[in-house]
């Protein structure tokens, strides 16, 4: 939403010239009117204004609808309310759900604006405000879908074997670690080895260690490895690492391995 906001300097600008082409009037008899209320425009203030280059300050913000009036702009038939007078939220665009950037990282519908400055023709809720929180939530509930999407019908049942507990919102994090773990080459081994899913081999992992079985394996190369070791070497001390590692996994996967089993048997019958 923030990508889509346009600037609220610009806003204003596009709704000052529609207001000036509207009621037939040129840039300088607009400085000129706000001159009258005290404000030192000139023709090339305006023309700032009305292409975004140029910021109104709260001042210029609430006297100018008084000098637009006294244009008379805000007769019927022009662009102004049917009232018959411009009132600050009339200097924002009519259409409600656009967005306006306030800052650079926080953004609010028109209507949000227009209802801030008395003209509210409905409540305003938080969905009105694109701020940085609301950003970190959206973040969440996308990690929430994205667990969602990958979920498998034994996912639940297999987290409550390995973890022991069921699945709550605060898992999803460690859950969506060991989801991305399960497709490591060195988890999809020792998964067909053991006949077990590799989530539960990144689980285990997760549970025991608080990484991946990737990761723990290259923690203890790291503690022995010395100098360059050869490729053979290297391939070696992998697989002895590994293999120490599985061990430690295999108390944690019994009852996996035993839910398999029982599951195939009844498959059989």
């Amino acid at each position: 939403m923030g990508d889509t906001a346009t600037a609220l300097a610009t806003l204003l600008g596009q709704r000052l010239r529609a207001l000036r082409e509207g009621g037939g009037k040129r840039q300088e008899e607009v400085a000129a009117a706000a001159r009258g209320f005290g404000l030192s425009w000139s023709r090339a203030t305006v023309a700032a204004l009305e292409s975004g280059r140029r910021r109104l300050s709260v001042d210029e913000l609430f006297l100018l609808p008084a000098a637009l009036n006294r244009l008379a702009l805000g007769r019927p038939g022009k662009e102004a309310p049917t009232s018959g007078g411009l009132l600050v939220a009339d200097l924002l665009p009519e259409r409600g759900d656009q967005w306006v950037a306030l800052t650079p990282r926080t953004s609010a519908r028109v209507r949000v604006l227009r209802g801030i400055l008395g003209a509210a023709a409905e409540p305003i809720t938080e969905q009105d405000f694109d701020t940085p929180h609301r950003r970190q939530t959206r973040m969440a509930q996308a990690a929430l879908q994205q667990s969602i999407r990958r979920w498998t019908k034994h996912t639940g049942t297999t987290w409550r074997r390995i973890m022991g507990r069921p699945l709550t919102g605060p898992d999803l994090t460690t859950l969506n670690q060991a989801l991305e773990d399960a497709h490591g080459a060195v988890e999809q081994q020792a998964a067909r080895g053991l006949r077990v899913p590799a989530l539960a081999i990144a689980l285990a992992a997760r549970k025991l260690w608080n990484c991946s079985l990737t990761e723990q394996r290259d923690r203890h190369l790291a503690e022995e490895l010395r100098g360059q070791p050869s490729a053979r070497r290297l391939q070696a001390l992998r697989g002895h690492h590994t293999r120490a590692l599985i061990s430690e996994l295999r108390p944690l996967l019994r009852a996996v391995r035993g839910s398999l089993r029982r599951r195939k048997r009844r498959g059989l019958r």
